[in-house]
Parts: structure tokens; sequence; C-alpha cells
């Protein structure tokens, strides 16, 4: 059976704004600090992943753009306006 990666990889990254903003907004602000660290923690394990993936193919699924793509674009847009891009980009050169 072969698996469609454009589907998996656009998967994996669908709660990612979620886990972002919660981590630069919200859940920081209320100063809940089990929150804020499960969703770095996840974040992290994101931008992880999609550094790694990147080191081996020019977009998240592959060669080619995908929802993937399209669905982790806002989550480093939302690092940029967090003033978090040094912090959590600068060490992942493939995704920033």
């Amino acid at each position: 059976m072969q698996v469609d990666a454009t589907k998996v990889a656009a998967h994996a990254y669908l709660g990612a704004w979620a886990v972002c903003d919660a981590c630069l907004s919200a859940d920081a602000a209320s100063g809940d600090a089990a929150a804020v660290s499960s969703n770095e923690t996840t974040l992290v394990g994101l931008l992880d992943e999609a550094e790694q993936q990147l080191s081996k193919t020019q977009f998240l699924a592959g060669q080619a753009y995908s929802v993937a793509d399209v669905t982790f674009t806002p989550v480093l847009f939302r690092l940029g306006m967090g003033g978090k891009t040094a912090y959590y980009l600068k060490p992942r050169p493939n995704v920033s």
C-alpha cells in the first residue's frame, strides 16, 4: 500500500497553529506554566520534525509545495509576530 505523503504531512501540522498561539498568548499570559511547557515541547518537536524533513526535501511533503506547507506557514508568521523568530527558528536554518 502506498501512502500519500502530502496527507500524512499536512495532518501532522494541523495543530501547530494552536500550539504556537498557546505558547505565545493566552496560556503564557495566564501564568499556566504546565500548559506553556507542554505546548512549547510540542511546538519544538514540530519545528525539529520540520527541520529534519526540510534537510532532505525542498518542502515538508516532498518536492512540491503542499497542504503541509500551507498549514505550517502561518505558524512561522506567528512566531515572527511574537518576536520569537531568533529563539525558535535561528537554530533551525532549513525551517527559517
